[in-house]
């Protein structure tokens, strides 16, 4: 059994030359020696994890814990421990994650993280509680300015 083409036209090509799109420089050998040099040692990363209460973080000025690029609201009380959840909780995600504080101890809960990292979590709550209690305390005051100066004080240094 002899295959035939499914088009007419493919019987009738002629020999044309090939005609390459790709760019010569892509194919040029490059410099590959880093432009930064590479660190001699390399510093281990630190186990233990900050955590900061910020009074007044949340949208309803509860306050917030942040570990990490993660955010915890107040769960309650059991035994004299406070209760921390991860506040990422709608349809398609639900976050059991959890920590316990007793004094100034914390401890991680059994469940992971279902949720991603924010990379700004502390300076957007700092920012979010600071536009909160000034509004409280200035009333009168334009939301854009009283976010403008919440920025400017907040604002990390760039690295």
């Amino acid at each position: 059994m002899e295959l035939q083409p499914a088009s007419p036209d493919v019987n009738n090509i002629e020999d044309h030359p090939v005609i390459s799109y790709i760019h010569p420089s892509l194919h040029e050998e490059s410099n590959l020696e880093p432009t930064t040099p590479i660190p001699d040692e390399i510093l281990p990363k630190s186990d233990e994890e900050e955590f900061t209460i910020v009074v007044g973080g949340s949208k309803r000025r509860g306050d917030i814990l942040v570990s990490c690029g993660k955010l915890y609201n107040k769960d309650g009380k059991v035994n004299k421990k406070q209760c921390w959840r991860c506040t990422v909780c709608n349809k398609s995600v639900n976050c059991l994650a959890s920590i316990t504080q007793h004094g100034e101890t914390f401890k991680i809960g059994p469940h992971p993280h279902r949720c991603s990292l924010r990379d700004c979590a502390l300076p957007a709550v700092n920012i979010k509680a600071y536009v909160q209690q000034q509004g409280k305390e200035r009333p009168f005051a334009s939301g854009s300015t009283l976010a403008k100066e919440a920025i400017h004080r907040h604002q990390t240094p760039a690295s």
